[in-house]
């Protein structure tokens, strides 16, 4: 027979506890793992519910909302008003005198000699 000595049978035992300890500690990450993604989801979800009760809250005043607005009464004015307008009448005046037209204020040297040199020749 197989002589098995007393210190074997010890060593089995550790391994025994050693795996039965890897086995736990898996089960307490997995469990760990399992709860927080639980967590968080709870939390996104609280997150969107609150978001969107904003958002209905915002339309909701919206289509609520009642404009203040001040009312006068108002009386007809029957004579005429003056309006000054900005601006002057110097580029119609020249229109007016013989010669070349007048060159408008938004074209560049470049296009006014451009304009007067096709227009100078007879």
């Amino acid at each position: 027979m197989n002589y098995v000595p007393e210190e074997h049978a010890l060593r089995v035992g550790q391994q025994a506890k050693a795996s039965g300890n890897r086995h736990r500690q898996l089960a307490r990450a997995l469990a760990i793992g399992a709860i927080s993604v639980l967590v968080l989801l709870v939390a996104f979800g609280t997150f969107s519910h609150y978001r969107r009760a904003a958002a209905a809250a915002v339309m909701e005043a919206r289509k609520t909302l009642v404009p203040a607005v001040r009312t006068l009464v108002v009386q007809e004015d029957l004579q005429p008003r003056t309006i000054d307008l900005p601006g002057s009448m110097a580029s119609t005046a020249r229109r007016s005198m013989p010669g070349p037209p007048a060159i408008l204020a938004s074209a560049t040297s470049i296009s006014a000699a451009r304009f007067t040199r096709g227009m100078s020749s007879p």
